[in-house]
């Protein structure tokens, strides 16, 4: 009888006999049954999915997925072949993950991914699959089996990707206005401007006016005349996504307040944007500057800075006959131009930089303090001369360790010349505040470059070692002169929505690798792992070159 009731139960468990006999029979089946439904019911059988930007950049950079509302695993493990991402809107790819067993939750990391992602109309969608009994998340009763793609819920807040004038900006035009943009789409009823001193007109503009139609980047104008050296104060507050999480997060490198600083303007400014009073020193030009001599043909670097941070673009124009004549070479963002040098003899040669508004109307410009001469009789400079006047690898042929060598430091790298330095930044040291982690470079010209991330410093330094610590005060009153880009030959880069693998070159030339049996002759059987994202935002410091040619 023992077996015969063992027998039995199984097969009402399996839900196979369908026995009509003794009720105590009857009463024994029915109390077995429950006890194996409630260990069914504590096995993970499906997930939810959200997408975050943990690092609150702007872009979306994991996938968190929980498992039955929380429910503890004994067994969380990665494994590729378990997951299938769609990226949609996103973009990228799962690139590791890591899991919490007692939360029952894993977060699955991704590259690739297109900046400024979030709030996508598209969501991605996250599929599982055990195929091969992996048997990789599971608990005492039972193992995760396949689950169908489901949508990856948006939980990235949003947050300002980029502010114009920047934090730290000096010398601004009153026509240049304040443009904020966000990572996403906003609820602009919610936006609110904070902005002092008072005497200026910002807040006096709608504010809900003067969004662009995606409704992530507004822009407000000023008209109001201000004594030069005016510090302006804006926060952005209050602010909500039109979807998804509502309050905006705080930006891990792009401040949600910052300051720049103003100079006086003249009466009959235009409020949308009109002539603006520059400084005439608010161009400097390093090379060509007077005094040189070049070969035809020769690959010359015209390398100048701007004191102000009002141009939006500079036109590059050469002179043969002391400047009666101008030739328009290029128009370029940055702060260097290779230009060949022209076939034809001259000792009158001049270089003109000039700064343009948005519209292309001239703020400032700046000509060479004399003649250079462009010859005939002399060879064009070669790798190792001292007249060299660029790195050799900006064009042709490209090697790592050519470039790093001819690279020793950031002021050749930027071109700096040597001028009257404060005392509290001596020209190539390390320096940072008392109050904030952050580490700039003294450059020759008196100026503190600033290091964008670590990565763009361990490029020039292998710690941190030879940093000095200063006053918050003495460091305020060292004029910004502009970013660190990476040092040539150290590392080959890549831009975050752009495919392509560049080399570095002096002043941030970036020159396209295209071929892996390229990147492999320059940096090894592991090129692969000699590759650094930069981000859109600071592809701005950067220019783009020639293709290397091997």
């Amino acid at each position: 009888m023992h077996v015969f009731f063992k027998t039995l139960l199984v097969l009402a468990a399996r839900g196979r006999a369908r026995l009509i006999i003794g009720s105590a029979l009857v009463a024994l089946c029915v109390f077995a049954v429950p006890t194996l439904k409630a260990r069914a019911a504590d096995a993970p059988t499906d997930y939810t999915a959200t997408y975050q930007d943990i690092d609150h950049n702007g872009a979306i950079d994991a996938v968190v997925v929980t498992f039955n509302g929380a429910l503890p695993l004994t067994v969380c493990a990665y494994n590729a072949l378990d997951w299938v991402y769609v990226g949609n809107d996103i973009g990228g790819s799962i690139s590791g993950g890591a899991c919490d067993t007692a939360a029952g939750v894993m977060t699955l990391t991704l590259k690739g991914v297109v900046t400024g992602t979030t709030g996508v109309t598209n969501a991605p969608t996250l599929a599982f699959r055990n195929e091969g009994d992996r048997n990789n998340i599971a608990n005492g009763a039972g193992v995760l089996e396949n689950v169908s793609a489901v949508a990856v819920a948006d939980n990235a807040p949003p947050v300002i990707i980029q502010t114009s004038p920047g934090n730290g900006a000096t010398l601004v035009g009153l026509a240049v206005p304040i443009v904020v943009s966000f990572s996403e789409r906003m609820n602009i009823a919610r936006c609110v401007l904070s902005i002092s001193p008072a005497s200026l007109n910002f807040a006096s503009i709608t504010f809900a006016g003067n969004w662009n139609a995606a409704l992530d980047t507004v822009t407000l104008h000023n008209s109001v005349n201000v004594p030069q050296g005016t510090r302006v104060t804006v926060t952005v507050g209050g602010c909500t996504a039109a979807a998804g999480p509502a309050e905006l997060a705080a930006n891990s490198s792009v401040p949600n307040t910052w300051s720049y600083t103003m100079l006086a303007g003249n009466s009959n400014l235009n409020p949308v944007g009109g002539p603006v009073e520059v400084a005439a020193n608010s161009i400097d030009l390093f090379a060509p500057n007077g005094g040189e001599t070049y070969a035809p043909g020769a690959q010359v670097s015209v390398d100048w800075i701007a004191t102000a941070d009002t141009f939006i673009d500079y036109r590059i124009s050469y002179s043969a006959d002391n400047g009666t004549a101008w030739t328009i070479l290029s128009t370029v963002y940055g702060g260097s131009y290779t230009w060949t040098v022209p076939a034809t003899a001259t000792a009158k040669g001049l270089i003109k930089v000039e700064g343009l508004d948005p519209k292309g109307v001239v703020l400032a410009s700046v000509v060479s303090a004399s003649d250079f001469t462009v010859s005939s009789t002399i060879a064009a400079p070669v790798a190792g001369n001292q007249q060299q006047t660029t790195d050799p690898t900006v064009s042709g042929a490209y090697d790592a360790a050519t470039a790093m060598a001819d690279n020793p430091n950031i002021n050749i790298d930027i071109s700096l010349p040597a001028t009257a330095s404060p005392s509290a930044c001596s020209p190539g040291t390390l320096v940072k505040g008392g109050s904030s982690p952050s580490v700039y470079y003294c450059g020759a010209d008196g100026k503190r470059y600033v290091f964008v991330n670590d990565k763009d410093y361990f490029s020039w330094y292998p710690d941190f070692s030879t940093v000095t610590t200063i006053s918050d005060d003495a460091l305020g009153s060292i004029m910004i002169g502009g970013n660190v880009t990476y040092r040539p030959g150290s590392r080959m880069v890549k831009i975050v929505s752009d495919p392509r693998v560049y080399v570095v070159a002096r002043g941030g030339v970036l020159r396209w690798v295209e071929t892996e049996a390229e990147a492999a002759s320059l940096y090894g059987a592991d090129w692969n792992k000699t590759i650094d994202d930069i981000s859109d935002s600071f592809f701005v410091n950067y220019k783009v070159g020639t293709p290397i040619v091997q």
